[in-house]
């Protein structure tokens, strides 16, 4: 047990900070090596002193430079903005204690340079408040969140800086009171030192990576690891080393396989170490052979309840398999699922998926069983996304309630679909939610009946999104969704195979998927259909909440407009533009919008439909929307 003699020197050591003045400033001194130290640590204290009684800077390792650093380490891709989470890990790495959770570009989850730079100084880290002299002591260089650096002095041991931990601890308050610190310089003794000549590492210098270690792997295969970190072998300075590494850092957690990788800059050791030699590790924790999950999810106007096993790396390069339950209001499916990507190019993978769905479509009285396998190959090309895809269905169609029309009994039955698919993505939007800028474009054709089954058809549609920020914090948007259904051979489409429209997510102001042609009541879908919306996002009135929660809704004023019917492609392109340009839908209103993350969105709309043929089913008024693709 301590003595009581220890325990008052342990809690006035405590009371006053001590040693964590005593740790800030040797970094201080490790970092500017001045000739004169004594005078050197007199004078810093003394600045500490002055910055605490005037509110001005005091001593400072960082400057706008080292913040320029930061943020380009975690943008290496120059475009200009990071993630709230990146944003949120780099000020919590540097010491910064109250961050600012709702800055600007935060609901976007896009912090901008000017963003990062003016939160940093405004959480004290560079200011001359007690709560701020951890990080102004405590790092010489510009780390991002996992990095670590080692400066080795041969014959001492290694002074370590972190960005993952920040070894100064908090000055708050400073013993800067009184005679407790009435230092003189007879009262310091001067430290020996060596010299002997320094490894260092510094920004402007030119350095090589000599070796790149990866620890931690188990069922891991080396060779792919070696595509993902080969480009920090081709870095040219510590800043270079730095980038290079947090983008390699970035390519392994994508793979989905590691839990946590940190990394750790450090000079190169052994007999054939270079001067100017940096070793860089990686430190990787793998997953677990096997995680389960347990979430909700929301459809278009529905949610489920999804159970999932996840069994990551299966043979060690990044391979998944998946099997997952999903039980919802109008659909229920498992399916098992095999994912592999390209070692080097995780853009390049392949998918291989059985699965079997039972659905509930009420607008049409039918139910819809599919069980299916299916086989896809996603790869970039210039700026697309492309996804070639086969899939073989086994259907099993029945009606949903005794009171079914004779055209959906007439549908009822099995059928079997084979078909080739093509999609071709290009997204520049900032969010697939609510987004403030850019556009989507995206195709999609599906071919049946060449490879087997009883279904033969060409099938077409195309979405497409432009997004404009406006004055006062308003986005315009306009979107435009189209498709065709093509026969081929005498036998009609299936019921199964139509486009429909209608609804909260489509056409505001009509009943989901409740237009078109029908037939006692219960709606078949069409052959042909096209639907546009636009769209203005402002914010709520007055603000409220502005920074915070309020920032997730927006006010709305919406156009929607569009035809769906069956084709007669005897008649030629003149006429089915002609039949679908008449008897237009449309509808106009005004809504509230709340934004889930990047996972949902939900809409409370007043709707006034226009434009109304006989059959269709209206929703007059007040309409509540879920779903994640809206028109």
């Amino acid at each position: 047990m301590a003595t009581q003699r220890e325990e008052d020197a342990a809690e006035y050591l405590k009371k006053h900070n001590i040693i964590e003045l005593l740790d800030n400033l040797s970094c201080m001194l490790f970092f500017h090596r001045p000739e004169k130290p004594r005078e050197f640590l007199i004078e810093q204290l003394e600045q500490l002193k002055i910055s605490q009684q005037t509110g001005m800077e005091g001593p400072n390792l960082f400057n706008n430079a080292n913040l320029d650093a930061v943020f380009g380490i975690l943008d290496p891709t120059n475009q200009k903005h990071i993630t709230f989470a990146q944003y949120k890990q780099a000020l919590m790495t540097l010491g910064i204690k109250d961050i600012n959770e709702c800055p600007d570009g935060a609901n976007e989850d896009r912090i901008s340079h000017k963003t990062f730079k003016t939160e940093a100084p405004a959480e004290g880290a560079w200011s001359g408040s007690d709560a701020a002299a951890a990080s102004r002591f405590g790092a010489s260089s510009p780390f991002c969140s996992g990095y670590l650096l080692s400066t080795t002095f041969p014959g001492k041991r290694p002074a370590e800086l972190s960005m993952g931990t920040v070894h100064a601890r908090s000055l708050d308050p400073l013993p800067m009171r009184g005679p407790e610190l009435g230092v003189h310089p007879d009262d310091i003794e001067a430290p020996e030192i060596e010299h002997e000549q320094k490894q260092e590492v510094l920004e402007n210098k030119n350095v090589v990576v000599q070796q790149v270690h990866i620890d931690g792997l188990g069922r891991t295969k080396d060779d792919l690891l070696t595509y993902e970190i080969k480009e920090v072998f081709r870095a040219k300075n510590l800043i270079d080393v730095m980038r290079k590494s947090h983008e390699a850092r970035q390519k392994l957690l994508r793979l989905g396989i590691f839990r946590k990788v940190e990394v750790v800059i450090d000079t190169s050791r052994g007999d054939d170490a270079l001067p100017n030699g940096l070793d860089v590790t990686f430190e990787v924790t793998e997953l677990r052979r096997m995680t389960g999950s347990y979430n909700t999810m929301v459809g278009n106007n529905e949610g489920s309840m999804v159970l999932g096993l996840k069994l990551p790396n299966v043979l060690g390069r990044a391979e998944k398999m998946n099997f997952q339950f999903s039980y919802g209001t109008k659909e229920t499916s498992y399916g098992l699922s095999f994912f592999k990507p390209q070692p080097g190019n995780f853009e390049r993978n392949i998918t291989l998926n059985m699965y079997k769905v039972t659905g509930q479509f009420p607008w049409s009285s039918l139910r819809e069983t599919d069980r299916g396998i299916s086989g896809e190959m996603s790869f970039p090309l210039w700026k697309t996304s492309q996804t070639l895809k086969w899939e073989g269905v086994w259907r099993e169609l029945g009606c949903l309630a005794r009171t079914a029309s004779f055209a959906v009994r007439e549908e009822s039955g099995h059928s079997l679909k084979s078909s080739l698919s093509h999609s071709m993505v290009i997204d520049t939007r900032n969010s697939s939610i609510l987004p403030r800028k850019g556009g989507l474009l995206k195709i999609h054709q599906e071919l049946a009946g060449y490879t087997g089954g009883d279904a033969s058809f060409l099938k077409e549609d195309f979405e497409i999104q432009l997004n404009k920020t406006l004055y006062w914090d308003s986005v315009l948007s306009a979107s435009m969704w189209g498709g065709l259904l093509l026969p081929i051979g005498d036998k009609p489409t299936s019921i199964a195979d139509r486009f429909y429209l209608g609804g909260p997510t489509s056409i505001r102001g009509f009943s989901m998927y409740s237009l078109g042609p029908q037939s006692e009541g219960d709606y078949l879908g069409g052959e042909g259909y096209w639907a546009g919306g636009l769209h203005l996002y402002t914010p709520l009135p007055f603000r409220p909440g502005k920074g915070g929660f309020g920032d997730l809704f927006r006010t709305h004023f919406f156009l929607n407009a569009g035809n769906l019917c069956n084709l007669n492609y005897g008649e030629g392109p003149k006429a089915h533009l002609k039949k679908l340009a008449e008897c237009i839908r449309w509808s106009y209103g005004v809504g509230l919008v709340l934004r889930l993350g990047n996972i949902a969105r939900l809409e409370l709309n007043y709707c006034i439909p226009m434009g109304v043929q006989s059959g269709d089913r209206i929703c007059d008024g007040v309409q509540f929307g879920a779903g994640i693709r809206f028109l």
